[in-house]
């Protein structure tokens, strides 16, 4: 039997202090894996200036079968860790630094509990899209025998994002159309069209009803990740990195 509080305050502090992933959590059942996440959010909240938004994981059939999820995963973005249009960060500032390029949604009304979100329904409450990263600490998980819920527990090790100053309204975006460039120092990662794992629209209505369901209001104003148009990208030494996602605009990471 888990005693969920304890293993909270465990995976928080472990994250507050960047200490290895080391909390045992085998035979954590997904319920457990989702209430569990809650309360390390509520822990984490405080001390990294409040919530920024939240994320979408595995958002493709592969990986959903890879971590026996469902569905996708979730987790949440916190202020301290959001940065806009280009950030240095220092590489030993993270045990196990990676990087994903994504569509970041704002959006521009509440999604509260109590309403079935749809795509449809969803599209009057995004502001505006975004190219962006989202930053990842994965603090030497052991991939190959984690679960989904288990990742779902540690926030889906996420550790903040970069959001590009671009602005564009959903209705505008031509998600379908743009292409996807990302540049690690000299090479070329990736130049990809139609790369996004389903339209951002559709993971913001799944995050809504995931959330809301639980009772939780998602505020005007938060971000929303909407998924890796890339598989999971490991940096190890100095690096520059930098996308664009046509009319999305830019966002750069410089690591040293």
């Amino acid at each position: 039997m888990f005693d969920l509080e304890q293993h909270a305050d465990i995976i928080s502090t472990h994250i507050l202090m960047n200490l290895p992933y080391d909390d045992q959590l085998d035979g954590l059942t997904l319920v457990q894996g989702f209430d569990l996440a809650d309360m390390v959010a509520a822990r984490l909240e405080k001390p990294l200036g409040g919530f920024a938004g939240y994320k979408i994981a595995w958002n493709t059939q592969a990986l959903m079968d890879r971590f026996d999820m469902p569905h996708p995963g979730m987790g949440r973005v916190f202020n301290s860790q959001v940065h806009h249009g280009s950030v240095d960060l220092a590489l030993d500032d993270y045990r196990d630094f990676m990087f994903e390029p994504e569509i970041i949604a704002v959006l521009g009304a509440d999604l509260k509990p109590g309403e079935d979100h749809t795509v449809a329904s969803i599209a009057g409450s995004v502001a505006r899209f975004s190219a962006g990263f989202e930053l990842l600490d994965r603090r030497g998980l052991p991939v190959a025998e984690a679960t989904g819920a288990q990742i779902l527990a540690h926030n889906v090790f996420n550790a903040g994002a970069v959001v590009g100053l671009g602005r564009v309204a959903p209705h505008e975006a031509n998600i379908e159309e743009m292409t996807t460039r990302v540049q690690v120092n000299a090479d070329m990662l990736v130049e990809d069209t139609g790369a996004a794992p389903q339209h951002p629209l559709e993971a913001i209505a799944f995050l809504a009803n995931h959330y809301c369901g639980r009772g939780q209001t998602m505020q005007a104003g938060q971000l929303i990740l909407c998924g890796s148009h890339t598989p999971l990208q490991p940096v190890t030494e100095p690096t520059r990195v930098s996308m664009s996602m046509g009319r999305l605009g830019t966002a750069e990471i410089e690591l040293r």
